[in-house]
């Protein structure tokens, strides 16, 4: 069973009302107004990945934007989402090595002048080149960190996807993990409020080390 059809038995089971299939064709794109949701669906992905000089918002079937309670603007599920969904691609400004250490460098500038600005967009693609998601066009750029997340960064065949790593119910907000690394992590606290905050947005691999930080300095955990 393909992903489109694991897709379409899920959504048989929702009883999708006559507003939601209309909002899946718009997000989708599809030319049909007659179109069923799983060739709407599969005209969006025929579409995917979108070429890095495509500077129009990306759009997705599957989510909303709007106010999060977490943080600023979040994105959330406008239907049930499998596991293992491609959700919507992570794009912006591709830059070299070079380039991307110095937008980190006057990033790092400005935030030092100004801390609400927050962190960076810069995503790590391959050998050769970083995306800086900093950019209008980049929808995928209001997904919120949490130390819980339901979604994780896929890089395939040169592009960076968000996708599902658990069911997703309708109005979910979406996660991933930001997986900051150690360096200036204390600069980062997380307000995630999840469980299994541990109190600052860091890579699940570094919390070993921070929790033996934690014990030494004797730091409460930040929960929110």
């Amino acid at each position: 069973m393909d992903l489109i059809e694991v897709k379409v038995l899920k959504m048989k089971e929702l009883a999708l009302s006559k507003d939601l299939i209309k909002k899946v064709h718009k997000a989708a794109g599809c030319k049909s107004p007659k179109a069923s949701v799983k060739e709407a669906l599969e005209e969006w992905l025929a579409q995917q990945p979108r070429d890095w000089s495509d500077h129009s918002p990306t759009t997705s079937p599957f989510i909303d934007v709007r106010q999060s309670p977490i943080h600023g603007t979040g994105i959330y599920a406008a239907m049930d989402i499998p596991k293992g969904t491609k959700i919507i691609e992570y794009v912006g400004e591709k830059l070299t090595k070079k380039q991307a250490d110095k937008r980190w460098e006057e990033h790092c500038a400005l935030v030092e002048q100004d801390k609400s600005l927050g962190g960076v967009y810069l995503f790590q693609l391959n050998k050769k080149y970083d995306i800086d998601g900093h950019v209008p066009w980049n929808t995928a750029r209001f997904i919120n960190h949490s130390c819980d997340p339901n979604c994780e960064t896929d890089i395939a065949k040169g592009h960076i996807w968000i996708s599902s790593i658990r069911d997703i119910k309708k109005g979910e907000e979406l996660f991933y993990n930001y997986g900051y690394g150690w360096e200036e992590f204390e600069d980062h606290p997380c307000l995630c409020g999840s469980y299994r905050c541990v109190g600052y947005i860091l890579n699940e691999d570094m919390w070993p080390k921070l929790f033996k930080w934690l014990r030494k300095t004797s730091k409460p955990f930040k929960k929110r």
